[in-house]
């Protein structure tokens, strides 16, 4: 107590003294956050209407900020808390092929594949990392009436974890008119770790996608695994 009084120039502590004085475990508390921009172009090609694919040269910066602090800490007052971050800026490549038949394709992709280094500002450590992301997935496809119904199965792999640890299987039900300028898609998921329900609306020049994540294990490796809930608004011309 005496030590925490001292390193961070304060007169009282918040808390019980026998917490840190003693034997008991303190909870641990982890902070992450992560932010993306991408800048670039995507071009889409088929050939023989059977294979198909999409070519993507673009910038991609990414800064995270990730902090662990004990609750004894945050209740001193949390300290030099001040996040320590790192943005790293790369020339990037993504490639995607695929084959149709009939009423079903299947894709694979490599996503995020450096090809040089922009920037890098370090002030700490990217703990995201600039790894590339590789995809398989495959889907059918059918239309009745005014209703598509697409059910899918894939997976994904990044450095820690491999195509076993990243499965999912879903469809999504979709509803279009006005020559595509409205939309509404209903996508039902489950990988691993959650099930995920989401709705997707397009107006003219926006998509509005809202989805949330309902837990259906408790913990993976030691961490609780938690609800989540997801709000995007993506603009197109």
């Amino acid at each position: 107590a005496a030590l925490i009084k001292e390193r961070y120039s304060i007169e009282t502590l918040e808390y019980d003294t026998e917490v840190i004085n003693g034997t008991e475990d303190v909870p641990l508390i982890d902070i992450y956050a992560k932010v993306e921009a991408k800048a670039g172009a995507w071009f889409d090609y088929e050939k023989d209407k059977k294979w198909f694919g999409t070519l993507g040269l673009y910038t991609l910066g990414r800064l995270d900020v990730y902090k662990r602090a004990d609750t004894a800490l945050l209740l001193a007052g949390a300290g030099d808390l001040d996040p320590a971050d790192n943005t790293l800026v790369n020339l990037v490549l993504d490639y995607k092929l695929g084959y149709k038949f009939k009423n079903y394709s299947i894709w694979g992709s490599v996503e995020e594949v450096k090809l040089a280094e922009l920037s890098n500002s370090d002030e700490g450590n990217l703990y995201f990392g600039d790894d590339m992301l590789a995809r398989l997935h495959a889907q059918g496809e059918w239309q009745f009436s005014f209703v598509k119904i697409t059910p899918y199965i894939g997976s994904h792999a990044r450095s820690g974890y491999g195509f076993g640890d990243a499965y999912y299987l879903g469809s999504d039900f979709s509803m279009f008119a006005f020559e595509d300028r409205l939309g509404l898609v209903i996508k039902t998921q489950i990988d691993k770790e959650h099930a995920t329900l989401g709705l997707k609306a397009k107006v003219w020049l926006a998509y509005v996608d809202l989805s949330r994540k309902f837990a259906i294990k408790d913990e993976v490796d030691g961490a609780k695994v938690s609800n989540s809930y997801t709000a995007n608004i993506r603009f197109f011309f």
